[in-house]
C-alpha cells in the first residue's frame, strides 16, 4: 500500500502520541500493523528502529538486538526517507519530536549504533557497547561528526561522553573514563554522573586539592581544539589536573560566576 505524505504525517503523529504516553506495548502492535501495510524499504527501517528502541525500554534486550542486527546486516546502503510532516506533536502543551523525524540517512545509521551500544551495555557486553559507540561517530563519508550545532551539538557531546564514561568505568579503564566524565562537568546537570566522577577523583585527590584546582584554573580560560565525542572541536576550556573541562560559549566576564552556578563544583568540593 502506498501512503500519501498527508496520510503518513497523520499516522506518525498518532504513533508519536502513543510513544509519549509510554504506551509501548500498544505502540509495538501498531507499528507491526503499519509495517504490514507499507512496502517502502526506507519507511520500514524507521518502523523497525522504533520497534527496537521500544523493546529496549521494555527491557527486552534480545528482541531489540535481533531487530538491530537485521537492520545493520540487511543493507549498508544509507537511505534518505523523504519523510515530511508539518503537523506538530504536543505533550502537556510542549512541542516534542515526531518519532519518525530525524531518522533518515546517516542520522538513522548513527542512532542504530547508539542504541546497539545501549543494548550491549545492559547485557553486560561492554566491549561491544564501546565498539558500537565508536561506530556511531564513523557513519559519515564527509567526516561530519555532529548532526547539529549549538544546543543540539552539546546534547550530542553529553550523550556520547556520558556513555563513554559508563562503559570505560565498567571495563576498569578509569583514566580514560575520567577524561570523558570530567570533560562535560560544566555542561551536565546529571548528579549521578558527577558523583561517580567525584568517587574516581577522590582516589587520587583530597576535597581541598579539588577545590584549589578549580579556583586556580578557572582564572586561566583557554581556547583551542579539544578532543571530545570522537572528534575535535574548537572551544573554551580549562585544564583540570591532567584533564580538560569544556566551557562552551563562556566569555571572560563569566568566569567569576562559573564556579558559583556550577552543580559540578558544588558536588565535587562538598565534604558530604
Amino acid at each position: 500500500m502506498i501512503f500519501s505524505q498527508e496520510e503518513l504525517c497523520a499516522k506518525s503523529v498518532e504513533l508519536s502520541n502513543l510513544y509519549y504516553s509510554n504506551n509501548y506495548e500498544k505502540l509495538l502492535n501498531e507499528l507491526e500493523e503499519f509495517k504490514s501495510y507499507t512496502k517502502e524499504t526506507n519507511l520500514n527501517q524507521i518502523i523497525d528502529f522504533n520497534s527496537a528502541r521500544l523493546f529496549f525500554y521494555l527491557k527486552k534486550y534480545d528482541e531489540a538486538e535481533n531487530i538491530l542486527l537485521n537492520l545493520i546486516n540487511s543493507s549498508e546502503e544509507v537511505i534518505t526517507n523523504g519523510f515530511e510532516c508539518d503537523k506538530p506533536v504536543f505533550v502537556d502543551e510542549y512541542e516534542v519530536e515526531n518519532i519518525f523525524n530525524n531518522l533518515s540517512g546517516f542520522q538513522l545509521k548513527q542512532k542504530k549504533h547508539l542504541l546497539f551500544s545501549d543494548v550491549y551495555f545492559e547485557k553486560g557486553d561492554y566491549r561491544k557497547a564501546l565498539e558500537n559507540l565508536k561506530k556511531s561517530k564513523q557513519v559519515s563519508t564527509n567526516k561530519k561528526q555532529f548532526f547539529g550545532c549549538g544546543n543540539a551539538m552539546i546534547l550530542d557531546i553529553l550523550q556520547y561522553e556520558h556513555r563513554n564514561f559508563e562503559i570505560l568505568t565498567k571495563l576498569g579503564e578509569i583514566e580514560e573514563a575520567n577524561q570523558s566524565g570530567i570533560s562535560i562537568l560544566f555542561l551536565t546537570e546529571n548528579e549521578n554522573l558527577i558523583n561517580k566522577v567525584k568517587a574516581n577523583l577522590l582516589k587520587k585527590y583530597s576535597i581541598k586539592e579539588i577545590r584549589n584546582e578549580f579556583k586556580s584554573k578557572i582564572e586561566n580560560i583557554k581556547n583551542g581544539f579539544v578532543s571530545v565525542s570522537g572528534s575535535e572541536i574548537e572551544t573554551n576550556y580549562i585544564d583540570f589536573f591532567q584533564y580538560k573541562i569544556l566551557l562552551y560559549n563562556t566569555i571572560e566576564e563569566d568566569k567569576k560566576d562559573i564556579l558559583n552556578r556550577s552543580l559540578a563544583y558544588k558536588i565535587l568540593t562538598s565534604s558530604f
